[in-house]
């Protein structure tokens, strides 16, 4: 049986892998099709690469030109031309992760083709209406199964008419991801080092860039910087630190084994915060609006604004303080399981 799963952010390269791992002697075969919306060709096949991922479809990559409108046409499109030709119908269903673009596009086409949707990170509203929020809540109206992290996602899923399919099941992949992460494999031979990744639009700002250098430059600690393409106009400000190392964006392996040898973290990505807190590292989030709330709210990471002040108080608290753990956010006994059969449970319904 064939599934087609709609991939397209780093994110959802890494968990495609882990869903590989949860499917594993099961018999579903995985499509993958890749809709190249942060498009970087070292950092895609790095990925796929390493996952072994089985890539049926991908979208020709172009530069965007800024348009969410047409990015989001293009998408809508290419979902649809993979799901009408020959190799696309064998798909039985559609599924898409969290709360990006191709999320909200891929599932947009399979609806109007009458693709069942299968959305896993179910549930996440946020509390601004910045994109991201209507993505994942038209996902979510579209999709006949709903896997949530939380039980916040799962009541906000029940109040909104939707608590028929949707799941509490934690995070899918976190037992995999603990289990790749080996410090072994380290990309560098450094010890107590401060590690950093900025790539959200809105800190994609010298100014931003040089009050996050200015604040570590007086830690007297490594600082291991991961460019990523997005910002690498900005790698002459990261230079200019004493004790600052530059990589490029490194496969998932390697990540794993530099967040698990990090002092502390800062960054504004949601799936290194995560991963962070899979594997038990203090986190700052530099996010206006904030991300993973629920973590935020029981102290398990802090957030800073983007201004010195901020940055500071926080990279202050985190070498004063312990945070408490956050592992067990993630985690939900027999959250796998439950995956797995009401997966086949739906599966085998469309086959009778």
């Amino acid at each position: 049986m064939e599934i087609t799963v709609a991939i397209g952010v780093r994110p959802h390269y890494v968990k495609a892998s882990g869903l590989q791992y949860v499917l594993r002697d099961t018999g579903i075969s995985l499509k993958f099709l890749d809709l190249h919306q942060h498009y970087d060709k070292c950092l895609r096949d790095i990925y796929v690469n390493e996952g072994n991922l089985q890539v049926a479809c991908e979208s020709k990559p172009i530069r965007s030109t800024g348009s969410d409108l047409e990015e989001l046409t293009r998408q809508i499109m290419e979902v649809s031309q993979w799901f009408v030709s020959e190799a696309g119908k064998r798909s039985r269903a559609l599924i898409v992760f969290g709360d990006a673009t191709p999320a909200y596009s891929a599932s947009i086409a399979a609806n109007r083709l009458n693709v069942p949707i299968i959305h896993i990170e179910a549930g996440v509203r946020r509390v601004t209406s910045e994109k991201e929020h209507w993505n994942s809540l038209i996902t979510d109206q579209l999709s006949s199964l709903r896997y949530c992290y939380t039980l916040k996602n799962v009541t906000d899923l029940q109040r909104e008419g939707l608590g028929n399919g949707s799941y509490l099941v934690g995070d899918l992949f976190a037992e995999w991801t603990i289990k790749e992460a080996n410090r072994d494999s380290l990309p560098i031979m450094l010890d107590n080092y401060i590690l950093v990744s900025i790539h959200r639009p809105q800190n994609c700002k010298s100014s931003i860039f040089r009050i996050i250098c200015e604040v570590l430059k007086k830690e007297n600690k490594p600082v291991v910087w991961i460019i990523h393409p997005r910002t690498n106009n900005f790698t002459p400000i990261v230079e200019e630190g004493k004790n600052f190392y530059l990589l490029p964006s490194q496969k998932h392996s390697d990540m794993l084994a530099l967040i698990d040898g990090a002092e502390f973290i800062l960054t504004d990505s949601g799936g290194l915060v995560r991963e962070g807190v899979l594997l038990e590292k203090k986190v700052i989030v530099c996010h206006e609006q904030g991300m993973w709330i629920d973590l935020v709210q029981s102290g398990a990471i802090l957030r800073a604004d983007q201004d010195k002040d901020s940055i500071e108080k926080a990279v202050k608290y985190v070498k004063e303080h312990e945070l408490p753990s956050g592992k067990k956010h993630f985690m939900v006994d027999g959250g796998e399981e439950l995956f797995r059969k009401t997966l086949f449970d739906f599966l085998y319904a469309l086959e009778s």
